[in-house]
């Protein structure tokens, strides 16, 4: 899949699956979505953490399982992207450009030649 046709899709869902223009909602609330899933993904995180270093805590049965707990983790980060693209969206840019220019002035700010090329 390539990131532009992912925003492609990941904007029509918005309009018709949720009927939600991108222009309904402040940046504010945009960028209130991608920390909510930030943080979902940040508590899987500490659940992770709890596992690696024997500490108890984690007591319900998918909270138990490193395999789960890593997969759900996974799938939060996968909201905070799908969050993330439509945010830059209501932006009103595009987000593939937006995260190759971004990608490669760290680049070249590091000094480092592995580039996006266009």
């Amino acid at each position: 899949m390539h990131l532009w046709k992912f925003s492609q899709v990941n904007l029509e869902r918005c309009i018709k699956g949720f009927n939600h223009e991108l222009a309904s909602w402040s940046i504010a609330e945009w960028t209130n979505a991608v920390a909510g899933e930030v943080g979902e993904a940040c508590n899987l995180a500490k659940k992770i953490i709890r596992d690696r270093d024997s500490i108890p805590g984690n007591y319900k049965p998918d909270d138990t399982d490193i395999d789960i707990l890593r997969l759900r983790c996974a799938k939060e980060l996968a909201d905070v992207i799908t969050y993330a693209d439509l945010t830059i969206q209501s932006l009103g840019y595009d987000t593939e450009q937006v995260l190759k220019g971004v990608f490669n002035d760290k680049s070249v700010q590091l000094k480092c030649p592995i580039m996006i090329e266009n």
